[in-house]
């Protein structure tokens, strides 16, 4: 008697990640890394074209931490109101033109601390919407069952971005501080203060 064979087992796929999470996942990690870039270059930016003080360069990056403290409620709210891809678009637009601001104040002749600390402000407050967005879109994005994954990829991906960033703009201020020793001492003061801005945001 000839014993019928045992099916072989199939295995089921693990849901996966759609490629639209995929691409929204690199952008946003891409635009985090300019971002923090660009926190760390205005207190060198004040250092090198203004001949900031270590204090002003520190309080300078402190400004750029401010809004998360003041705006990081009221952005939830602005969030659940109004169109999340709006909001992504649009904060994106704001930064480009808040960064824009530096260079043609620049070349005007009319650049100094008060256009570097309105901009860190603007900068700062326009992240902050801007990742409040990001964050409440991923359930657009996954279906319910992935987001709980998702949403532990999109926490990995924006520590690691935004610690890139910080330090790809901390290789660009030693590599100019180590032909300037004052320079040198004075971006360490930054590095520091941006550090210390950051475990503040950890804690709350």
């Amino acid at each position: 008697m000839t014993l019928p064979r045992p099916r072989p087992s199939v295995r089921k796929r693990a849901p996966v990640l759609g490629t639209g999470f995929r691409l929204y996942l690199v952008g946003e990690s891409a635009g985090l890394v300019g971002t923090s870039v660009h926190l760390v270059a205005l207190p060198t930016l004040a250092v090198l074209e203004l001949d900031a003080t270590a204090g002003q360069a520190a309080l300078l990056a402190s400004l750029a931490h401010l809004p998360t403290f003041l705006l990081a409620l009221p952005a939830g709210g602005i969030v659940d109101r109004y169109a999340k891809r709006a909001l992504l678009v649009g904060t994106d637009l704001a930064g480009a033109a808040v960064v824009t601001v530096v260079p043609v104040a620049a070349l005007a002749g009319m650049l100094s601390m008060s256009v570097l600390c309105a901009v860190a402000l603007a900068l700062g407050a326009v992240t902050v919407l801007h990742q409040a967005a990001a964050i409440a879109i991923v359930p657009q994005l996954v279906e319910p069952a992935l987001l709980h994954r998702a949403n532990a990829r999109v926490g990995a991906a924006f520590g690691a971005a935004d610690t890139a960033g910080t330090y790809l703009g901390t290789a660009v201020v030693a590599a100019i501080g180590a032909a300037n020793p004052q320079v040198n001492d004075r971006a360490g003061a930054v590095r520091r203060e941006r550090a210390r801005g950051r475990s503040q945001s950890c804690k709350i």
